[in-house]
């Protein structure tokens, strides 16, 4: 089957619910645990963005707080809020938001490495033959690098809608600055329970 746009959801540049960001999470802010989540959690953040636009419900801030603590104990989230699992975390979020009545499932379907320097680099740039036809509904979760040369290493998170659209930057960024080039993109399926 053929990649179609129309028949995609979300492909909206912006999303309907209130999501927090990472920047929303200061180190040490409202009395709260500390975590990295300001520092590092565009990954975690990005997925945890899926299950809300799903669910057209926002996490608050304590739920958060209570998925990172849960996930890092049961090492789906690693040091530096290294996203390790991002399918239970996603699972986990999906429980809290619905009060234990999870509507969907959330399947990786390609994570692939990937050379391209176009800053607005999307589901565009995938072809037909690697969205299974059975995919009416997918995110791509882009990882972009922020350095070049000898000093590569770092990475900033992004979500995109199933055209290439983005849908959410966990720092609130302008895509268009500070992005050297793609590294990585992980595909999701969503299914109904």
């Amino acid at each position: 089957m053929a990649y179609n746009p129309e028949n995609v959801p979300f492909s909206k540049p912006t999303i309907s619910i209130d999501c927090l960001y990472q920047v929303d999470f200061k180190k040490g802010a409202k009395g709260e645990p500390e975590t990295d989540i300001h520092k590092y959690g565009c990954c975690f953040m990005s997925h945890l963005t899926i299950v809300q636009i799903m669910n057209n419900k926002p996490l608050s801030y304590a739920e958060v707080l209570e998925i990172h603590s849960k996930a890092t104990q049961a090492g789906w989230l690693g040091e530096s809020c290294w996203v390790k699992d991002p399918t239970s975390i996603m699972s986990l979020a999906e429980n809290i938001l619905t009060g234990g009545k999870p509507k969907y499932k959330y399947l990786n379907i390609a994570c692939q490495g990937v050379t391209a320097t176009d800053r607005t680099f999307g589901m565009q740039n995938l072809g037909a033959q690697d969205i299974p036809s059975d995919s009416n509904v997918y995110f791509c979760v882009t990882d972009f690098n922020t350095k070049s040369g000898p000093d590569y290493g770092g990475h900033h998170f992004v979500l995109f809608g199933g055209t290439g659209i983005l849908l959410y930057d966990p720092n609130k960024a302008d895509l268009s600055s500070g992005y050297v080039s793609v590294n990585k993109i992980a595909l999701w399926k969503v299914k109904k329970i």
